[in-house]
């Protein structure tokens, strides 16, 4: 099985020899890709110039067809939980479910190394398959919490209306940048470069009042709408903003939309509006989540005692 195919790709039947024929006691180490080929390395041994189709029959006979589901709506790859903030890089939930289905039981535990985001989790308590989750990044973890903590709608509810009140109340004065005590100099820096001072107030005005929220759940769900209200309120071109590299004050043409547009000055609809949605999609997922325990557990895989 070395050499160039002579077809468009090898049959199923040839990816089932492949890994039957290889020398025994020589398990796959590495797998690489090149353009439109893949590299199947096992000491010494190697499958060369091997067509990506090969991967995508074996993965077919797996999983079943398709699984980039592109057929998908978006709204579909964006629903419930997973779309409370935007996180670069995740995967789709269908994806992770197709292997949850293929390979594990109501429940089973899983462990998720690398959490992320938290979408292997939220598809695992969907399932009601158990699952612990890991993830160097305390946001990540922050992330994910946010997304499978259960929650009193009545009380999240009455936090939330907390924060949208003390912003629409207090934000034509604001308050000091110096309420922001855990921020150094050069964090104020920062913020003075990407915010502008009207928004700077109005984040200083929901962190002061996400302090005084009680309930542990509420206030990280809460600080996780913050976030995202934050981020899509930076002073930057919209099509830069998820790759920030020069602050804008004043009007520019944008590229993304195809007009003028200008900084964000306000941020009281945006958090409103990203507010309301993140509570009717946590409502959504509580109708559908079953009681499978998740734990998610801040930390390097390579270094982190599991039985601790």
């Amino acid at each position: 099985l070395t050499g160039t195919p002579k077809t468009s790709g090898f049959s199923k039947v040839s990816l089932l020899l492949l890994k039957i024929e290889r020398p025994p006691n020589t398990p796959i180490t590495e797998i690489r890709t090149s353009n439109s080929n893949i590299f199947f390395i096992s000491g010494n041994f190697t499958v060369k110039y091997a067509h990506l189709q090969m991967f995508t029959n074996i993965t077919n006979i797996i999983y079943g067809p398709n699984l980039s589901f592109d057929s998908v709506a978006l709204s579909e790859r964006t629903k419930h939980v997973h779309k409370i903030h935007a996180y670069k890089g995740k995967f789709i939930p269908q994806l992770a479910e197709a292997i949850l289905r293929k390979n594990f039981k109501k429940g089973d535990l899983i462990l998720d190394p690398f959490a992320g985001s938290g979408t292997t989790l939220v598809q695992a308590q969907e399932l009601g398959i158990n699952s612990i989750g890991i993830d160097i990044a305390e946001f990540n973890c922050l992330l994910s919490r946010a997304k499978t903590n259960t929650y009193k709608t009545r009380l999240l509810t009455q936090d939330a209306q907390k924060l949208l009140s003390a912003l629409h109340s207090q934000s034509k004065t604001g308050r000091p940048l110096d309420e922001i005590k855990p921020l150094k100099s050069s964090g104020n820096k920062y913020l003075k470069a990407w915010y502008m001072p009207t928004v700077l107030k109005q984040l200083t005005i929901l962190r002061t009042e996400l302090s005084k929220i009680k309930n542990k759940q509420n206030k990280e769900l809460l600080t996780i709408i913050v976030s995202r209200a934050a981020k899509s309120a930076l002073a930057t071109p919209h099509a830069d903003i998820t790759t920030l590299k020069k602050p804008v004050r004043k009007s520019y043409y944008c590229t993304k939309h195809k007009k003028t547009c200008k900084p964000v000055t306000d941020i009281k609809s945006k958090f409103k509006s990203y507010l309301i949605d993140t509570l009717s999609r946590v409502e959504e997922y509580e109708k559908i989540k079953t009681s499978a325990f998740t734990k998610v557990v801040i930390g390097d895989i390579k270094t982190l005692h599991l039985n601790k």
